[in-house]
């Protein structure tokens, strides 16, 4: 087939080959880049909610090690026990809500959570 034709013919054929071989990969690139973008943007909504729950912890971790410092020194031990309680109750729950962010995707976002790791 490609002995019939001439030169010239041969290089347009290879040109608009290379051309759409080309258009191809730009598109199929396209995708995966707007693939790459929805993964980051799960990964950063998860992300932060994880990080403000870990700052959480860690404030009220340190109010807890205060407070237990002032009792040790002879502060007032009901009203510094009323609050310890209470930041413990605090801790637990932020905890809790860094346990179940990730179990509140569905599925598919949370296999290309994982993925995105």
């Amino acid at each position: 087939m490609l002995s019939n034709i001439n030169i010239k013919q041969r290089l347009t054929v290879l040109i608009l080959m290379v051309i759409v071989s080309g258009v191809f990969l730009v598109v199929w690139q396209t995708s995966r880049l707007s693939d790459i973008d929805h993964s980051f943007e799960l990964y950063r909504q998860t992300a932060v909610v994880g990080e403000e729950d870990i700052l959480k912890i860690s404030r009220d971790m340190n109010y807890c090690s205060r407070l237990m410092r002032s009792i040790m020194l002879g502060d007032d031990f009901d009203k510094n026990h009323k609050k310890l309680l209470q930041r413990i109750s605090d801790i637990k729950g932020h905890f809790s809500q860094l346990k179940s962010s990730p179990s509140a995707l569905d599925g598919s976002e949370k296999s290309n959570l994982i993925s995105a790791v």
